[in-house]
């Protein structure tokens, strides 16, 4: 009998796909109904700088995560609270780079329907990931993460 698979937080799926999920479904619409929210010459502008700040939050946050030798997919056990680096700043550093990917990629392709969908994609992050992971980790690490918990804000 396999353990790992009752030690997980048992989240809805892979966080990742609920992004991309968001993402497609504004980017099909867009495509049929296309509307703007940004003079095109701004679009690029705050679109590519949020992608850029996502990539380094993204490859921090999965480093210190490896370092602190926890696997980053949600369907496997955590092993310790990783409390160093960025998830100083952030619980979610991870799920934050995410976002701002997702708003940054709304912003260049300058997309009123991507933008619309990042908040039940969010609200979808928190219910069916984050939530079901904080009761995973208050279960299995007690007072150590109620702890970091009140230290540190969920995403920023």
């Amino acid at each position: 009998m396999n353990d790992n698979k009752a030690d997980n937080a048992g989240v809805i799926t892979i966080p990742p796909f609920i992004y991309i999920i968001g993402l497609i479904a504004g980017l099909l619409i867009h495509y049929f109904y296309p509307r703007d929210f940004l003079p095109e010459a701004i679009a690029i502008w705050i679109g590519v700088p949020l992608m850029l700040v996502a990539f380094p939050i993204a490859v921090m946050a999965f480093k210190t995560f490896k370092q602190a030798e926890n696997d980053p997919d949600v369907r496997t056990p955590t092993t310790t609270i990783v409390s160093v680096g960025v998830y100083r700043l952030s619980r979610n550093p991870m799920y934050l780079s995410l976002a701002i990917l997702y708003l940054g990629i709304s912003c260049w392709v300058n997309s009123l329907w991507c933008l619309l969908l990042v908040l039940p994609v969010l609200i979808v992050v928190h219910e069916g990931v984050i939530k079901r992971e904080e009761k995973y980790l208050e279960k299995k690490f007690g007072d150590a993460y109620l702890q970091y918990k009140s230290k540190v804000r969920r995403w920023i």
